[in-house]
């Protein structure tokens, strides 16, 4: 069996200051990922309209538990398949 691809887990913010909160939330993000050993795990930072501006984080399969449980992302790509959940 192959590994699963790798999810990338975000965190929406919105309103006038989703951008500065982003960037707050993506400063503590970093910081609890290499204090789990994994800080090395790319960061996304993107905004899909004004208004809005979401932090994300791509993982291989081992760390889904971790970033789920401690976390709790609001939304993931690409989505789980029928035997993941």
């Amino acid at each position: 069996m192959s590994e699963p691809e790798p999810r990338t887990y975000f965190w929406d913010f919105f309103g006038p200051r989703a951008q500065p909160t982003a960037a707050h939330f993506k400063r503590h993000l970093h910081g609890f990922l290499t204090q789990h050993g994994i800080g090395e795990l790319p960061l996304v930072d993107t905004s899909s309209a004004p208004g809005h501006h979401a932090i994300g984080v791509t993982s291989p399969s081992q760390h889904w538990e971790l970033i789920e449980k401690a976390l709790r992302p609001k939304r993931f790509l690409p989505p789980p398949s029928p035997a993941d959940a």
